[in-house]
C-alpha cells in the first residue's frame, strides 16, 4: 500500500510541474512577468524527493477475536486483542526486486505482489529468455519482525488453551511491542500456501494465516479492568462515594507511534487530586472497594503500584573518588601520553566508576487464614496493573517463570520463550498460594527479587534477562491456620534467604468468635 501510494504521489507531482511548466512557457511568450514569478514560485516547491507516506487506520467499530477468524476473514481489515508473547529478530523483507540482463544490462524492476515476485522471462532488448540475474544490492528491503499474540486468560474458554497468532509488522512498527504488553492490533488477516519442500514448486492444500499489522495500540488489562481503573480514580476523587462507568472492553493508554499524553482535563483533575491532604486515604479507599477493610494491606499495596525510584550509586568513597580525579588532572597537566587510557584501566581494577543499581520496585508477601481475601486481592491488582502475569505456586515451574528454550515452528530453531517473571517487565508478577511452591521453583526468585534479572544458560543460549517486577504473593501458614502457640517464623516457613528479600510481610488472621 506504500509503494502504491508513494508512485500515485510521484504521478500527481509530475503532473503538476507540466502543468506549471506550460504555464511558465505560455507567460513567457505573452511577457506576463507575474504570472511567471509565480509559476517558478511553485515548480521550485516541487521536491525531488517525495516524503513516504503510509496510512495507519486504528480503532475499528469492531473488535475481531482470534478463535472466530475464518477463511470469510481472509483479505479484510480487522483488529484482535492479546498479550504479545515472543518478538522475532529483525527480518530484511523484499519489496522491490532489481533485474539485470546478463547478456545486454537492460534492467527493470518488479514490486513485489501477495509475497510473489513476477520475473521477468524474456528481455525486450536483446530478446533472450531467462537471461535476467536478481542484483541484490539494487532492490528495496524493509525491516519486517515476526510477533506473537496470545489470547489473555480471561478471553480464554474454560478448559480450553489460549489461542495464538502470527503477527509481522513492518517499518517503524518493529521493535514497538515487547513480550508482556498487553495490545490492539489492527492489520490485514492473510492466508499463504505451505511449500512441502523449499526447492519444489509443489504446495499443500492447508494454508497458514497470519495478519500484516498497520498500528499497534497499548491497552490495559482486559474486560471490567479498565472501568475498574476509571472506577478506582473517581471514588478518588469523590471520597468512594461514586462509581464511574463502563467502558468497554478496554482502555487506551498510549500510541506507540505517538507516546503516552493524557488529555488537559485529565491532567488538572490529577494535580488537583493530589493537593489534597486526604489524598492518601481517599485513593486507600478506591483501591478495591469491594474488599472490606484491611486498610493496612491496601496503604502496602498502593504504595507497590506506585513503585519507588531505581537509583544507581558509584561505588567507592567519595575521597576514593576525588583523589582518582587529582591524579587525573595532574597526569593530563603533565602531558602524560596514553594517561586517559591508563586511568580508565586503574578505574576498571578499582570498580570505582561502576555503578550499582539499588531497586525501587517494593516485594510484598500476605500470610493469612484461608478465606481472608488474598487470592481477590492479587486478581485485582493484576487487572489493574498494565503490565503483570497471574500464576499460581503449584502450577508454576522455574521454567515458567524464568524463560524457556523451544523450537520455532517457523524456522525450526531454537528460540527463547519470556517466562512469567519476564513478561511482568516494569509490571507487577503475582503469585498465588506461594507456600506450595517447589524449592527449586523458590530457587529462582532470588535473583530475579533482588538483582531484578534472570540469568539463563541452556542449549548454546547464554542470556541475562531483564525481570525489574514487583512481586506480590500470598501463602498460608503451615497448619492452613495460624497456631498462635508458634512465633510467626515457625508458622511462616520459609527460607530466611527468600523472606529477607520481602520488604513487606502482612499477617492476615481470621479471628474466630
Amino acid at each position: 500500500m506504500d509503494i502504491l501510494l508513494g508512485r500515485e504521489l510521484e504521478t500527481l507531482r509530475d503532473t503538476l510541474r507540466l502543468q506549471q511548466e506550460e504555464r511558465l512557457a505560455d507567460a513567457e511568450a505573452q511577457g506576463d512577468e507575474l504570472e511567471m514569478e509565480s509559476a517558478a514560485g511553485v515548480l521550485e516547491l516541487l521536491p525531488d524527493v517525495l516524503p513516504r507516506v503510509q496510512v495507519r487506520p486504528f480503532h475499528l467499530r469492531s473488535l475481531s477475536h482470534m478463535r472466530e477468524l475464518d477463511p470469510n476473514s481472509i483479505d479484510t481489515l480487522l483488529s484482535i486483542r492479546g498479550m504479545v508473547v515472543r518478538t522475532s529478530p529483525v527480518i530484511p523483507d523484499l519489496k522491490v526486486a532489481f533485474f539485470q540482463c546478463s547478456i545486454c544490462g537492460q534492467t527493470e524492476q518488479v514490486t513485489i505482489d501477495r509475497g510473489r515476485i513476477a520475473e521477468p522471462t524474456q528481455c525486450p532488448t536483446c530478446h533472450v529468455r531467462h537471461g535476467y540475474s536478481l542484483i541484490h544490492n539494487r532492490c528495496y528491503f524493509s525491516d519486517k519482525q515476526m510477533v506473537r499474540v496470545q489470547e489473555t486468560p480471561d478471553e480464554v474458554p474454560a478448559g480450553e488453551t489460549p489461542a495464538s497468532i502470527v503477527i509481522f509488522a513492518y517499518d517503524d512498527l518493529v521493535d514497538a511491542v515487547r513480550p508482556g504488553d498487553r495490545v490492539e492490533v489492527t492489520g490485514v488477516f492473510r492466508a499463504q500456501a505451505r511449500r512441502v519442500n523449499p526447492k519444489i514448486t509443489k504446495v499443500k492444500s492447508i494454508y497458514k494465516t497470519y495478519v500484516d499489522a498497520i498500528h499497534f495500540r497499548k491497552v490495559i488489562a482486559h474486560g471490567s479492568s479498565a472501568s475498574e481503573t476509571r472506577t478506582a480514580s473517581n471514588a478518588a476523587k469523590d471520597d468512594g462515594d461514586k462509581t464511574g462507568e463502563k467502558e468497554g472492553r478496554g482502555m487506551r493508554v498510549d500510541e506507540v507511534t505517538h507516546g503516552s499524553r493524557f488529555p488537559p482535563e485529565r491532567v488538572a483533575e490529577l494535580e488537583e487530586l493530589s493537593k489534597k491532604p486526604d489524598v492518601y486515604d481517599r485513593l486507600v479507599k478506591a483501591l478495591a472497594p469491594s474488599i472490606w477493610e484491611l486498610d493496612d494491606v491496601k496503604k502496602g499495596v498502593l504504595c507497590m503500584l506506585f513503585g519507588g525510584n531505581s537509583r544507581k550509586v558509584k561505588k567507592g568513597t567519595e575521597a576514593r573518588r576525588k583523589n582518582r580525579e587529582r591524579a587525573r588532572q595532574e597526569m593530563l597537566d603533565a602531558d602524560v601520553e596514553n594517561s586517559d587510557t591508563d586511568m580508565e584501566e586503574e578505574d576498571d581494577d578499582d570498580d570505582g566508576e561502576t555503578k550499582l543499581n539499588k531497586r525501587g520496585d517494593i516485594n510484598i508477601l500476605l500470610v493469612g487464614d484461608p478465606g481472608t481475601s488474598k487470592s481477590q486481592l492479587l486478581g485485582y491488582v493484576h487487572k489493574l496493573s498494565p503490565r503483570g502475569v497471574y500464576t499460581s505456586g503449584k502450577g508454576s515451574s522455574a521454567v515458567g517463570l524464568t524463560a524457556s528454550v523451544v523450537r520455532d515452528p517457523e524456522t525450526r530453531e531454537l528460540v527463547m520463550e519470556s517466562g512469567a517473571l519476564v513478561l511482568s517487565d516494569l509490571g507487577i508478577c503475582c503469585i498465588d498460594e506461594f507456600d506450595k511452591m517447589s524449592g527449586t521453583t523458590r530457587a529462582i526468585l532470588h535473583e530475579a527479587m533482588e538483582q531484578q534479572t534472570v540469568s539463563i544458560a541452556k542449549a548454546g543460549i547464554i542470556a541475562t534477562l531483564n525481570a525489574r517486577t514487583s512481586i506480590l504473593a500470598s501463602a498460608n501458614p503451615v497448619e492452613s491456620r495460624y497456631n498462635p502457640s508458634l512465633s510467626v517464623v515457625e508458622n511462616i516457613q520459609l527460607p530466611p534467604t527468600l523472606l529477607s528479600r520481602f520488604d513487606l510481610i502482612y499477617l492476615i488472621l481470621d479471628a474466630p468468635n
